[in-house]
């Protein structure tokens, strides 16, 4: 079990390190139109989105729900 668990411990910070460096790594400004891919694809009148759904996805659809 602590083989298991040391593994996973390293596997989860090469992981975060991994992260960090791809965004590092990314551009300042987007040349494409992926950053607005989900304007059109929320079909979900934005008024009937739970409060609480709304916080949860803040990140990925605040922008669009005006979260």
């Amino acid at each position: 079990v602590d083989q298991i668990l040391h593994v996973l411990h390293q596997n989860a910070d090469n992981a975060r390190k991994l992260v960090r460096q791809v965004v590092g790594a990314l551009p300042a400004e987007r040349s494409c139109k992926c950053g607005s891919a989900l304007r059109h694809a929320i079909l979900t009148d934005r008024a009937s989105i739970p409060g609480e759904t709304k916080r949860k996805l803040d990140i990925i659809i605040g922008k669009y729900t005006g979260s």
